[in-house]
């Protein structure tokens, strides 16, 4: 199972993170007012294919904010079921919050549907105009886990524990 983030340079999986999709996020993505983080500008921007996991956090300059979850649908191409996850991180003291849109199937695969870069000021809007515009699409609800305080590893696996992804492991 590939890890849905790297938490203090260990790996975190959780069965509850999982998809693959199509290009159900090209409408969304082109109506939030965010650069896209896929651009690339080597003097500001990560490797993405070096990383391991989907969102990367350090808990010295990379911290978890908040995380969008949806229920469980199906539809002709997921019939056995999808939802999204829409997982934000913080970088200090720059103050850019980075979203990025997961697709997770029944089967534990997971697909990065699209990746953008907002100002700490945007994102309350931006992130709520992209969940509301996913949830609109494919009829689906969010549940929003504020880790905009967490700090410290410990802190954010007993928090993750506490919204009940009891699947997550940091490895």
């Amino acid at each position: 199972m590939q890890p849905f983030a790297t938490v203090g340079g260990k790996e975190a999986t959780s069965p509850r993170f999982v998809g693959t999709g199509h290009n159900r996020m090209t409408s969304v993505a082109s109506e939030i007012s965010a650069k896209p983080t896929h651009m690339k500008d080597k003097q500001r921007e990560p490797d993405y294919e070096a990383l391991e996991g989907f969102v990367r956090f350090d808990f010295l300059t990379l911290f978890p904010h908040r995380f969008w979850i949806s229920n469980w649908a199906s539809d002709e191409e997921y019939l056995s079921g999808y939802r999204y996850k829409v997982l934000s991180v913080r970088q200090e003291p720059e103050g850019l919050i980075e979203l990025v849109v997961l697709i997770e199937n029944s089967s534990g695969a997971k697909k990065e549907m699209t990746r953008l870069k907002v100002s700490a000021s945007l994102l309350d809007r931006s992130g709520q105009k992209l969940v509301d515009q996913i949830a609109g699409l494919h009829g689906l609800d969010f549940e929003m886990i504020d880790l905009s305080d967490v700090r410290t590893e410990d802190e954010f696996v007993r928090r993750v524990d506490q919204a009940g992804w009891t699947g997550f492991s940091v490895q």
